[in-house]
């Protein structure tokens, strides 16, 4: 079987990881997640369902969550707009609508960023200044791959808890290595990629805590 190395990032960096992680209950995904389509996020959290269910995407800006629209009454749903690429969503569900009472979160989902290779730049910059680079000589499904570890780990290193945040969805991948196979498509790879490094810097965030 053919197999490629998913792209990989180490940091040499800590982050304050003292609070527990939230319960975390239910999955996030893409319905559909093709670079023409986009990506409509699907929720199913019906093993703990509760009164009101409200998508967020995180915000560096504000550092934290913040909601996309008013928030579902379905356990299981779809949303019928595209989600933004290069960006992490979750499903918040608590049992009132201003998410103050026995709340629980869903897994993660990074929604691909999925630009022309025109549009891919040179590199993407890290808080220390240093700058992560693009294999520009690399075939197109590299230069996504590695945009889109770059792109999240540029928004982790902001986090001031990452060992609090929910568990990513989980790919399909062929084991718990960083090892994937060619039978999967370009987009499944890449968000192999991003799963492996989002969940490496979690754990390592834990740790130095």
């Amino acid at each position: 079987m053919m197999i490629r190395l998913l792209a990989s990032i180490l940091l040499l960096a800590a982050w304050p990881a003292n609070a527990e992680p939230p319960l975390t209950s239910g999955e996030l995904n893409c319905d559909s997640v093709t670079g023409s389509d986009g990506c409509r996020l699907a929720w199913n959290m019906t093993a703990t369902p509760r009164a009101y269910y409200q998508l967020q995407r995180y915000s560096v800006r504000q550092r934290g969550w913040k909601n996309r629209g008013g928030p579902d009454r379905e356990a299981y749903a779809t949303r019928t707009g595209k989600a933004h690429g290069g960006s992490l969503y979750r499903v918040l569900a608590c049992d009132d609508k201003h998410a103050h009472r026995n709340c629980v979160s869903s897994t993660v989902h990074w929604v691909l960023a999925m630009p022309s290779a025109a549009d891919i730049p040179e590199s993407v910059p890290q808080m220390s200044g240093q700058a992560m680079t693009i294999s520009r000589e690399a075939d197109l499904l590299t230069q996504l791959d590695q945009y889109n570890v770059y792109l999240l780990v540029q928004l982790l290193e902001q986090i001031d808890d990452l060992a609090s945040m929910p568990a990513m969805t989980r790919p399909l991948i062929s084991s718990d290595s960083a090892v994937i196979d060619d039978s999967l498509t370009g987009d499944e790879q890449i968000y192999g990629s991003v799963y492996h490094n989002y969940e490496a810097m979690r754990a390592l965030a834990g740790e130095s805590g």
